[in-house]
């Protein structure tokens, strides 16, 4: 008899280092439990000045938001895709980039989307910076609508390093 057998599975990332351990992990489970997996990236609204300011203040007047927000969102979802592909999961992971206030968007996504376990890193902050500005995976633990695996980042990259040897190797 199984406890608890997720079958749709939300991978929340960051394009931190921590990220890639993540999609790996949720991958994982994916595979043994012959779940569904997506995953999301939650950006915040472009800005003007950071994507086209190279350009001189007289052309980013002449940009259109929505512009930007599209030419923003295809640059983050090839990035996603990306990744994703590195992963090399046996089964296949949607992607899916948003804008918004991250822990608003992953935790209205997984409930939205029936998701039955929702996947992301932490980075551990030490805890006066975690009392005073929160980290995005602790607030979506405390929001979430379903089980939240975090994956520490040292324990996240120290496990990618194995598997990326064992790729390396040939195992």
């Amino acid at each position: 008899m199984r406890i608890y057998d997720p079958k749709k599975v939300l991978a929340a990332v960051d394009f931190s280092e921590l990220s890639r351990g993540v999609l790996k992990v949720a991958a994982e489970i994916g595979e043994n439990r012959n779940a569904e997996v997506m995953a999301i990236h939650v950006a915040r609204n472009p800005d003007y000045a950071a994507k086209y300011g190279g350009y001189g203040a007289e052309l980013v007047g002449t940009i259109s938001p929505s512009r930007l927000l599209e030419d923003t969102r295809v640059e983050l979802q090839s990035n996603l895709d990306v990744m994703t592909k590195q992963v090399e999961s046996a089964v296949p992971i949607e992607t899916l980039v948003v804008f918004g206030e991250p822990v608003k968007e992953i935790v209205q996504f997984a409930d939205t989307g029936d998701f039955d376990l929702l996947v992301m890193g932490t980075h551990g902050h030490n805890m006066v910076s975690r009392f005073l500005i929160g980290s995005v995976s602790e607030q979506v633990l405390r929001r979430a609508p379903c089980p939240v695996f975090l994956l520490r980042d040292k324990v996240a990259l120290k496990k990618l390093e194995e598997i990326e040897a064992a790729e390396a190797s040939g195992d």
